[in-house]
């Protein structure tokens, strides 16, 4: 079975992009402390795909802003 983006349901790279694709989209930190490893592409493969990747960039914990990606699947 494949989810929105055509990626195997539960595998590593569907679980990335169903948080980036939430309603709060998600950081790459967000990301890599839920499975592990920031799956940065995925955003790549996915956008070249023709699905949208919006980003906003906002204050992190520490000095440096962090960027937050919001992932829409191609319809």
């Amino acid at each position: 079975k494949l989810d929105d983006f055509g990626l195997r349901k539960g595998s590593i790279k569907s679980k990335a992009a169903a948080m980036y694709a939430g309603k709060k989209g998600a950081t790459l930190g967000e990301v890599k402390e839920a499975v592990g490893s920031v799956q940065f592409n995925v955003l790549s493969e996915l956008e070249k795909q023709g699905h949208t990747l919006d980003k906003k960039t906002e204050k992190g914990d520490g000095p440096r802003p962090v960027t937050r990606y919001f992932l829409k699947a191609k319809k």
